[in-house]
């Protein structure tokens, strides 16, 4: 949601982008693509790219532009502004990434697989998908270093 438009898929008629502006009610679809899990930041849609193995993509609301941020299959992301982290979602090389909202930079934060993908303004929270009571984190700006955030094990133990 950005200045009152609410940016989803509409999954009843065809998953294409659409928007919704809340001051007039008006409903206007954006995008004949299939999406899944649009989000709004800076100017720009970002989402997955259902018809093309869920890679993630952004549409530039400023030009009408879509671009590919990463060809890689994507099982969920959050966007910060300056990185987008995601999940890639692979059978032999899976990992947590991160990559600059044009597509630049692409970064291996830690390999395996991870959920729960929290940003604050400091950090990124995650956890690894079969594990309920560790949570790692790592700065949301500068070089990666992932280490386990012990104060939410230890609330969960105690």
């Amino acid at each position: 949601c950005h200045n009152g438009i609410i940016y989803f898929a509409d999954e009843k008629e065809n998953h294409f982008l659409c928007s919704y502006d809340t001051n007039t009610g008006v409903k206007q679809q954006l995008l004949r693509y299939n999406v899944w899990a649009p989000v709004y930041a800076d100017g720009s849609v970002f989402f997955m790219d259902i018809e093309n193995n869920y890679r993630l993509c952004a549409l530039s609301l400023s030009d009408g532009e879509v671009r590919v941020i990463t060809d890689d299959r994507v099982d969920f992301y959050n966007v910060t502004p300056n990185y987008i982290y995601y999940q890639k979602s692979s059978k032999t090389s899976p990992a947590l990434k991160r990559v600059r909202p044009d597509g630049s930079e692409e970064t291996i934060i830690t390999e395996g697989t991870y959920r729960d993908l929290n940003a604050t303004s400091q950090y990124l929270y995650f956890r690894e998908f079969n594990d309920d009571y560790t949570i790692y984190h790592t700065p949301i700006n500068g070089p990666v270093s992932v280490s386990e955030f012990s104060f939410a094990k230890e609330a969960v133990t105690n």
